[in-house]
């Protein structure tokens, strides 16, 4: 039974396919270029807010009294499919990643989801964890530490506005008049 009004087809929902991982460069505006991983699975940032507990003697009902306090990005997470010779490769993503274990400082990274809507954040790499199974795809989980605010832009060339995957090999420049 159907409720009133209401179509069981009518979603919009997509598959996270097609979703691609973007390197910016230390230019103002970063120009981003896609990294060309082969990302399994990925997990955006994870918004959570701290509070601070404000309990006193004279909290209504003996109850504990919190305020709202700073706000946290997270990290995110992704698994990519491993190859070793690329982690040592300081040209190929896989060692950009990883070099940026050794290195201080914060990068500017853009996740670009298949409807066109771009995530930016700064970012640093924090793990890099391998897993080579015996009769299965040897993959990599790679865990990012974001620092500040992201800030999420949605297209505005329309609603419902898509874009086909950029091809890995074209630069993907930050345009505020078309983003």
């Amino acid at each position: 039974m159907a409720l009133e009004g209401w179509d069981s087809h009518d979603t919009e929902a997509e598959l996270g396919y097609g979703l691609s991982l973007q390197i910016g460069d230390d230019a103002e505006p970063p120009t981003y270029t896609d990294t060309g991983l082969e990302i399994r699975d990925f997990t955006p940032p994870e918004l959570t807010k701290d509070t601070v507990e404000v309990t006193n003697h004279r909290s209504p009902g003996g109850f504990k009294e919190y305020i709202p306090a700073l706000l946290d990005a997270g990290e995110i997470s992704f698994t990519v499919n491993y190859v070793p010779r690329h982690s040592a490769d300081p040209e190929h993503a896989l060692g950009v990643l990883l070099n940026q274990m050794y290195e201080s400082g914060n990068t500017a990274w853009r996740i670009r989801y298949i409807d066109g809507t771009f995530e930016e954040f700064l970012g640093s790499v924090t793990g890099f964890s391998r897993s080579i199974p015996v009769a299965d795809a040897m993959t990599a989980d790679i865990t990012m530490r974001v620092s500040g605010k992201p800030q999420l832009t949605v297209p505005t060339s329309g609603p419902g506005a898509k874009l086909a995957p950029a091809p890995f090999d074209t630069p993907i420049v930050y345009d505020p008049a078309t983003v």
